[in-house]
Formats: structure tokens, sequence, C-alpha cells
């Protein structure tokens, strides 16, 4: 089975090679290809891709997982979490406790637990420690003029959640020490 998030990240890559100098035909030849690609190709990875992008501009959470289960599983948790959030109550700005957000937020099928994507730290730990955790990445992530760098951050860093996973800290390993030998 094709990765549609490997199709995803293929533009954020391509994105790296963008000359500012020649921004105009630049974006109108990738969009020319996107737009081919996208509606032409018969892919594995483009279709999953063209489905989950079509459902996720909707919101609506069993259309997202229809769509795509494996790409749902990431997008709707983030969605679910969004409509639990606030800043009014002592739990927002603090947390409401460890693994909290297995008991507010509904399992997805096929999982025994709930989960809260994107806004993990938000919900176990509060608005001011999923702060302190965006902005600390963000300052490692962030590279001077690339847009790249700040793609990848809201994609893998932001988007995964929490910092309790591997692909997380290669992330930030990899960005940090591309900016210092830079």
């Amino acid at each position: 089975m094709g990765s549609a998030t490997a199709f995803i990240f293929m533009w954020v890559v391509f994105a790296k090679f963008i000359n500012l100098k020649k921004i105009l035909p630049t974006i109108a030849v990738c969009l020319t290809v996107f737009t081919a690609v996208f509606f032409v190709s018969e892919n594995k990875s483009v279709l999953r891709a063209k489905k989950i992008i079509a459902a996720t501009l909707t919101l609506d959470e069993e259309k997202i997982m229809r769509a795509d289960g494996s790409g749902g599983s990431r997008i709707v948790p983030t969605i679910q979490a969004a409509k639990v959030l606030g800043i009014t109550s002592k739990s927002d700005w603090f947390g409401y406790g460890i693994d909290a957000d297995q008991k507010i937020i509904k399992p997805l099928p096929g999982f025994t637990k709930g989960q809260s994507g994107s806004f993990f730290l938000w919900i176990n730990y509060g608005v001011i420690v999923a702060a302190i955790w965006w902005i600390f990445s963000l300052n490692i992530c962030y590279i001077p003029r690339n847009l790249v760098s700040l793609l990848i951050w809201f994609l893998i860093i932001f988007s995964y959640g929490g910092f309790n996973n591997q692909i997380v800290w290669m992330t930030l390993t990899i960005l940090y020490t591309y900016k210092y030998i830079r």
C-alpha cells in the first residue's frame, strides 16, 4: 500500500528548491504538475491523499475515517480534541491529568482508548505546557528564511502532538544539527 503522507511530504521537500527570483513560473509549474498528478494519476498514494484531503476539508469525522483509516486515525483525534479545548477553566491551563485524553476523547473504531492528536499536551498537561513545548520545538526547528522548516515543524512536531515519539525527536535532532552546521 502506498503512503499518502509520503506523497504530501514530497511537495514539502520540493518547496526547498523554489528559487525566489523565479517564484511565479515555479508556482505555475508546481500547480500544473500537482493538478495533473492529483486529478489524473491512478497511483494508490495519490488516490489516498486525494480522498483524505477532500474528506478533511469537510471536517466530518465519519467521512474522514471512511476515506482513509490510517490518515483518519491521525486527523480525527485532533478534530475531536479541538472541540474539547478551552482557556476558561483551571484544567484548561494546567491540564486534566496524565492520560486524561484517553477518557475525554471517544476511541476511534479499532482503538481501545481515545487520543487527542495534536492537542495531546494541551488536554493532559494544560495550555501552558503545550505552549512551552511548541515554542521550544519551533525554536529548534525554525531555520531563518526557510519555509520548509516551518512546514516540517507543523506537519511532524505539532501534528504528532507530544514528545513521546521517536519521529518527533529524530526530526528535532536532524533540524537542530542542520541548523548548527549550516
